[in-house]
């Protein structure tokens, strides 16, 4: 199985975002959502992407991800039922605009 090149994953765009979420928190609680959509979506940014479905697997993955992390930092991550407000969003993404850019 390939992996995914983590350039893709870690920008300095990505990292202010972040700690611009943990600034407006005094109880320094981030929250995430994990997308469920089979489509098209346009990002704030501009960028559009196509998504399927997370597998039943892969949310719990996810989950389980955040509930480690809780335990080992000084931070509480709770998952967001929508993106309204929330500080990490989780798409499958199969398509982006931009892919083409960064090969």
């Amino acid at each position: 199985m390939a992996g995914v090149n983590p350039k893709f994953l870690i920008s300095k765009d990505f990292s202010r975002h972040t700690k611009a979420a943990l600034d407006l928190d005094d109880d320094v609680v981030l929250t995430y959502y994990i997308d469920d959509s089979d489509g098209t979506q346009s990002l704030a940014d501009g960028r559009t992407i196509t998504t399927l479905p997370h597998t039943t697997e892969e949310v719990r993955f996810i989950e389980g991800i955040f509930d480690g992390l809780d335990t080992l930092l000084a931070i509480d991550f709770e998952r967001s039922p929508t993106t309204k407000g929330s500080d990490i969003d989780i798409y499958s993404v199969i398509d982006s605009s931009d892919w083409e850019k960064m090969i």
